[in-house]
């Protein structure tokens, strides 16, 4: 499976590289495929493509059934891989190919075409009308997750398919690591040691399998080999050959699995198995697990939309308990008795807890104002929260009674509370200055202890175990580069990881017997891109390197095309810069700190970031070069969100006041003298062309239940000139002054595929500046001369996983 997984990677990237110069080619099928004898291999018969000198000028309207006009009523060529907007003559882009790069990988995987007939006619009625058969039809060991990759690509729907073959071949890449790291989707084994004896018996194991394996592909490949010597002498009959030996691989390959999976002696180590729980690649960061173990809960997140989900474990059947609808969930929990299910939910500028039967219905709401998932008691009766990440309360199981059990420090964040097996004590993930650690509450008495083990970077929520032995966490520490699982007993504070590899875990929630742990596993893949005129053909991918989430804090353009980004390494960020073609990519911060929200100053010297490096978040300034780092503001309080004037003598941010109330402040860069702006709740100013004005998220004791409004303010502060309601900027979290200070410029988030808009200040409606066809858009930069945006840009895809034997 490997060496099929590889075949399809390098086609995959051949593909890559022609749909970047500018080339479609319009007829992928395996005899258009040589495998030289280094195992290299080249897609050929680039007769149909259609070619252009500039990106812009292809032409995606050119006639397409060249081969089909030859003959009246007969169609030349290879109908079975055309995809359905060729096989009616339409408008064809890049997106064809992944259609016929998909039937092909079909066919290598399942030694079957997915659109056959016995005429022409026939054909092309089932490749516009039928749907492919399912790969477990003819492979019935085939991976869940690799029949959806491949499926994908085979979607009628042009926008429903892939939309870059960059986006499909990251699929079949991460399918691929997975394999390699033993990491399988539908039951994966991968040894967790608790003591170094048991590592060495591990290491042992896995030598010991790997070098079984060796042997045994050492055969295979030369039987590999000496096939692809014979076809290089027979080209005709070289995709006859190419199928029986991807047949070859996946009939060994599946061989090999099972073989190693059921011979041997039993492992003296611990094994740890998990089963992938949904398919929808669209989870947010909400889930939970029945008590019994038998049901998850979950949110899923499409089109600007959330839906609220239960779903059968064994049988696999869902049920809809909340419709689509423009609302953010926070939290998802189980009644003890497995008869409700409670949410958070952010709607209309509120979050609110309610509660919905497991067989659906009309929810009710129960308690308001809740920034958390709820916890209950062991016997049910009380409910544990947390009040806009600064509050603990306790209330009865309706929502009544409430009681503050804790109250958040200055410059901390409470969240993910969690009461103890034996219900005299509630834990909670606190947030200090990036830098977090699980607390314990009494609950009789309000007495804090922070629970022994390091620092965290992020806490991603936490699970007691039912015997009281110990919690398991969602984290990410010094030690890890992704957000992993870890046990961490109780009361003596050890910690150990459950997960060791190259993925991320967030959200634990075990069951009552603790033989079962889901999280949520989110993968995303972001880079930083250029694009001088907003299309795809102007696109450009700057830095190339995966699992660095390059943009994700940050990014910046400098006046002399400089773009400044933050790249995200374990549990340090730091900043780095990269030209717009792509060169000069350096690193300019060392300091092991959370580095980030860099912006540049108008006249390009300077880079002002945000940065943990002297114990809080405070504003700093370095050269553009990264040399000379001294700290601009120090204060006690956090501050974020820094941007500049177009003078640059001032700089506006935001500083939190307390856990629930931000400001916006303003530094002069010159005598660091400071200046409050607002007195209420706002975020994320942006600072207007001609540095009259600044525009930022805003709201007030009279907004509470609506959405939050964007105000426009005077630089000088004050209460706001506009409250503007523009529903669309207000979900983007991010928005841009346009250059002629005319419009606020936001990401539009709808239909899968983000691109930027403009909101004209008048209130007219919207227009759209960019026009991408695919993938999704974190964070974007304008060129300060109007000539180009920067984006971080990539794809991202979230699922529900379960461990069990994870003890």
């Amino acid at each position: 499976m490997n060496q099929l997984l590889e075949i399809a990677i390098q086609i995959g990237s051949a593909l890559s590289t022609a749909h970047k110069a500018g080339i479609i080619h319009r007829d992928i099928k395996p005899d258009n495929v040589m495998i030289r004898q280094d195992g290299i291999i080249k897609v050929l018969d680039f007769g149909l493509a259609k070619v252009s000198l500039k990106l812009n000028d292809i032409d995606s309207e050119a006639n397409t059934q060249e081969k089909l006009s030859t003959l009246q009523g007969v169609v030349m060529g290879t109908p079975n891989y055309m995809s359905p907007e060729q096989t009616r003559g339409k408008k064809i882009d890049t997106r064809t190919d992944i259609w016929s790069f998909g039937v092909s990988f079909y066919q290598m995987l399942t030694r079957k075409l997915p659109f056959q007939g016995e005429t022409t006619s026939d054909i092309i009625a089932s490749i516009l009308k039928s749907e492919p058969p399912p790969l477990t039809q003819f492979v019935p060991d085939v991976s869940p997750q690799l029949e959806r990759i491949t499926l994908k690509a085979l979607r009628k729907s042009r926008r429903e398919r892939y939309q870059t073959i960059d986006e499909f071949l990251a699929e079949i890449k991460r399918f691929h690591r997975d394999l390699e790291f033993g990491n399988k989707t539908e039951s994966l084994n991968f040894r967790i040691s608790d003591q170094i004896e048991n590592e060495k018996q591990t290491d042992a194991e896995v030598t010991r399998i790997t070098a079984g394996n060796s042997i045994r592909s050492g055969k295979f490949s030369s039987i590999f080999s000496q096939t692809f010597q014979k076809a290089k002498t027979h080209p005709v009959s070289f995709g006859l050959i190419f199928m029986t030996v991807v047949s070859l691989i996946i009939a060994v390959g599946l061989g090999f699995s099972k073989l190693n999976l059921s011979t041997g002696q039993p492992d003296s180590f611990q094994k740890m198995k998990v089963a992938k729980l949904t398919y929808d690649a669209t989870v947010t960061n909400v889930a939970a697990i029945s008590p019994d173990g038998k049901t998850i809960a979950y949110a899923t997140r499409m089109d600007g939309r959330e839906t609220l989900w239960i779903r059968q474990i064994a049988s696999g059947s869902t049920l809809q308990l909340v419709p689509p609808a423009e609302v953010t969930y926070y939290g998802v929990t189980f009644s003890n008795d497995i008869n409700y299910v409670y949410y958070t939910v952010h709607e209309k500028g509120a979050e609110n807890l309610f509660e919905i039967s497991v067989l659906g219905g009309n929810p009710r709401k129960i308690v308001n104002n809740i920034s958390s998932r709820v916890a209950f008691s062991p016997d049910g009766k009380m409910m544990a929260f947390v009040r806009l990440f600064g509050s603990l309360i306790l209330a009865d199981a309706r929502g009544g009674g409430e009681k503050i059990l804790g109250n958040a420090g200055e410059g901390e964040f409470w969240n993910h509370p969690e009461w103890s097996p034996g219900g005299k004590s509630i834990v909670v993930a606190v947030d200090a200055e990036s830098k977090g650690h699980l607390l314990e509450v009494a609950v009789d008495s309000g007495e804090t202890k922070r629970l022994k083990a390091n620092d965290w970077a992020i806490i991603s929520g936490i699970s007691w175990l039912s015997d009281g032995s110990g919690l398991i966490v969602g984290g990410l520490n010094a030690e890890t580069k992704f957000s992993q699982l870890w046990f961490l007993s109780y009361p003596d504070g050890n910690l150990r990881r459950i997960t060791n590899d190259l993925e991320t875990y967030t959200r634990p929630d075990t069951t009552a017997d603790n033989k079962s742990l889901i999280a949520v596993k989110p993968e995303r893949l972001f880079n930083i891109w250029f694009s001088a005129d907003g299309t795809p053909n102007s696109l450009k991918r700057l830095t190339l390197e995966e699992g660095k989430d390059d943009g994700l804090s940050g990014l910046a353009q400098a006046p002399q095309g400089k773009i400044v980004y933050t790249v995200g390494i374990n549990d340090t960020i730091d900043i780095w810069s990269v030209n717009a073609d792509g060169g000069d990519n350096r690193q300019l911060t060392f300091d092991q700190a959370l580095n980030f929200q860099p912006i540049v100053s108008p006249d390009g010297k300077y880079v002002i970031f945000v940065s943990n490096r002297s114990g809080k978040n405070n504003l700093w300034r370095m050269n553009i070069d990264g040399t000379e780092p001294t700290i601009l503001i120090e204060n006690a309080r956090a501050v974020s969100e820094p941007n500049f004037t177009p003078d640059g003598k001032w700089i506006i941010y935001k500083q939190m006041e307390s856990a629930d109330l931000s400001t916006i402040w303003k530094i002069n860069v010159e005598d660091k003298r400071t200046v409050q702006l607002t007195r209420i709740v706002s975020s994320s100013p942006t600072v207007s062309p001609d540095g009259k004005f600044f525009a930022c998220y805003y709201s007030t004791p009279e907004y509470i239940g609506t959405p939050d409004k964007l105000a426009i303010i005077s630089i000088d502060g004050g209460q706001p000139l506009k409250l503007l309601d523009f529903p669309l900027v207000l979900k983007s979290k991010q928005f841009r002054w346009a250059n002629d200070g005319k419009s606020l410029i936001y990401i539009d988030k709808r239909d899968r595929i983000d691109n930027l808009w403009a909101q004209p200040i008048s209130g007219e409606p919207p227009k759209q500046l960019t026009f991408f066809d695919s993938g999704k858009i974190y964070k974007f930069a304008l060129a300060p001369d109007g000539k180009g945006f920067a984006f971080s840009r990539g794809n991202e895809s979230s699922d529900v996983v379960m461990f069990s034997d994870f003890r």
